[in-house]
Order: C-alpha cells, then sequence, then structure tokens
C-alpha cells in the first residue's frame, strides 16, 4: 500500500514539474501565460510513451539521457547560480524549528528510491555488483548528496527567500536559461517510466488473474496508461510541487524508506538473537522508527496546511 501511495505521489510531482517547467519557458520566450493545468494536459502523449515501456532494460537509454540532461543542467544552474552572490552574512545559519519537518520530509522524498532498488537490482547482469563497499548503490547516493547539498547551499544562498520549489525556476529569463529548464523537465520526463515500475509491480500482481492469458497484454498496458492519466488528473487537482513533495516524503517515503525497512530488520534480529537489545543496529533502527514517525505526523501537517491555506 505504502509502495503504492508512495509513487503516485511521486509520480503527481514530476506531472507537476514537467509542467511547470514548460510554462515557464513558453512565457519567458513567448510571453503566453497559460493555466499550469494546460500544459498537464499536454504532457499526456509524452507521458504515455515512456510510461508504457514494460522491460527495464529499454528504459536504460532514457535514463542515460537523463542523467546526461540532469549534469548538464547542474553545470548550467552552478554558472548561474555562482555569479553575483551576496555576503553569505546576508543570509539566516538557521531556521525556525517549525519549518524543518517540511525540510526533512522534502529532502527525504529527493533522496530516497526505495520502490526502485530491487527492481534496478533484479534487472542487472552481475546484481552483486549492487550493493557492497564501494557498490553501485553507495556510489551513486555519495554523488546524489553532494549534488542536492550544493545545489540546495548556492541556490539558497545566491537567491535567499525568494528561491521557488525548484531551483531551475528561479533563473533568469534567457534563450540559455530556457534551454537548461527543458533539459532538466526532460531528465524528469525520461525517468517518469523507471519511478513507474515499482507501482505497476504491486499494482499487476493483485490484478492480472483476474484476465485471460490471450488478454494479458492489452491489460498489462491499459493498466499502465490508465495510471499515467491518473496521476495527470490527480496532479490537476493540486498543482503545487513543493507541498507535494514534502507531503509525499512525510508520509510514504519516511514510512517505506525509514520505518518499515528498520521495524523489518528489528524482527529478524529477534529471531536470530535472544537480547537484541545488546545491539547496537537494533537501537539505530528505533532511532530511525523514531525519526520516521516524526516525519510522518509533523511533515504531514504542515504540507496538508500548505495546501489548504493556498486553496482557501
Amino acid at each position: 500500500m505504502f509502495l503504492f501511495l508512495t509513487y503516485y505521489g511521486a509520480e503527481m510531482s514530476y506531472v507537476v514539474f514537467i509542467a511547470a517547467t514548460l510554462k515557464e519557458v513558453i512565457k519567458d520566450n513567448l510571453g503566453i501565460d497559460w493555466n499550469i493545468r494546460l500544459y498537464m494536459l499536454m504532457a499526456i502523449p509524452p507521458l504515455l510513451i515512456i510510461g508504457t515501456v514494460r522491460s527495464m532494460k529499454y528504459l536504460v537509454p532514457f535514463s542515460m539521457l537523463a542523467n546526461l540532461f540532469l549534469l548538464t543542467g547542474v553545470v548550467f544552474i552552478s554558472y548561474y547560480v555562482l555569479q553575483d552572490l551576496p555576503p553569505l552574512a546576508s543570509r539566516p545559519n538557521y531556521i525556525t524549528l517549525t519549518k524543518f519537518p517540511i525540510f526533512f520530509s522534502t529532502v527525504i522524498c529527493g533522496l530516497e528510491g526505495i520502490g526502485t532498488i530491487l527492481p534496478v537490482e533484479n534487472s542487472m547482469r552481475k546484481p552483486h555488483h549492487f550493493l557492497g563497499c564501494p557498490g553501485v548503490l553507495n556510489i551513486a547516493m555519495s554523488i546524489v548528496v553532494f549534488l542536492f547539498t550544493m545545489v540546495g547551499f548556492f541556490g539558497y544562498w545566491r537567491y535567499g527567500d525568494a528561491v521557488r520549489d525548484t531551483i531551475t525556476l528561479s533563473l533568469p529569463a534567457g534563450y540559455v536559461a530556457s534551454t537548461v529548464k527543458l533539459l532538466v523537465g526532460l531528465a524528469i520526463m525520461f525517468t517518469y517510466g523507471l519511478q513507474m515500475s515499482a507501482v505497476m509491480e504491486v499494482v499487476w500482481s493483485s490484478i492480472q488473474n483476474k484476465f485471460q492469458s490471450k488478454n494479458l497484454n492489452v491489460a498489462y498496458y491499459s493498466t499502465r496508461a490508465a495510471f499515467v492519466i491518473l496521476t495527470v488528473l490527480s496532479s490537476i487537482a493540486v498543482p503545487q510541487l513543493g507541498p507535494i513533495l514534502s507531503l509525499v516524503g512525510a508520509v510514504g517515503f519516511s514510512t517505506l524508506g525509514l520505518f518499515i525497512p528498520a521495524a523489518v530488520d528489528t524482527i529478524v534480529l529477534s529471531e536470530s538473537d535472544g537480547s537484541i537489545f545488546s545491539n547496537w543496529i537494533v537501537w539505530k533502527n528505533m532511532g530511525m522508527m523514531s525519526l520516521a514517525i516524526f516525519a510522518l505526523i509533523t511533515g504531514s501537517y504542515l504540507s496538508i496546511e500548505t495546501i489548504i491555506v493556498d486553496y482557501s
């Protein structure tokens, strides 16, 4: 249930991001300011193409392009962000504690990828290279954490409280900046199908027995297409990136990425070791579960409150 809800919300945030990027580029270069919901509807055809790709290996070219576009975008974003930096003392060193849950929920939503770990590992030619030290997972996450930290730190240093939900929307108007926005938007679009893999594993395993064998392929692709359209319609209802990211992080990724793995690990240790509380891993797991509960309660409350205030 949490796997489905989490990645359904993640796909919604992807749709909002793509639409917001397209709206910004067209507004800056053509002067057309349509409602963001129209751009979401325009995104349905390409999302249907990418979202109905079934095999993980056929998603690899899309993922490679997405990585290339993202890295190119980060280079150009750094060029813009590192210019005309104000004095560092002009920015507050700390935020109020009331804003920390939103920050934590957003970060965990950006870093967490628990739903794609097993599909990626299972599709690897040499899956034993995925974990371990250094391992594919550790190397990839080290790069991601470094890039997130740099973009977050220098982005806030450059724009302060005026920074928008995504750093690309804070870039100035111009052809170069528009190209960067499009590259990052395309990168997000190309990874849409990868994120759907986790959801389809949950959904398809529960409904495939309801179809005859001769109709399985049609039913499968129809289910994927329906899921794409539903994520777009849900995004049209709440077209705000920031609250969606923090809500998905608070409800889904804190439970799916922190609480459940720590709880399962503790249960496994209790079955093999009678005195589990003498094991430091158990205490580490309890800390992770406490953090997840904190994020779930406070992050969900503040995210929902933000959505209600914006629509009231």
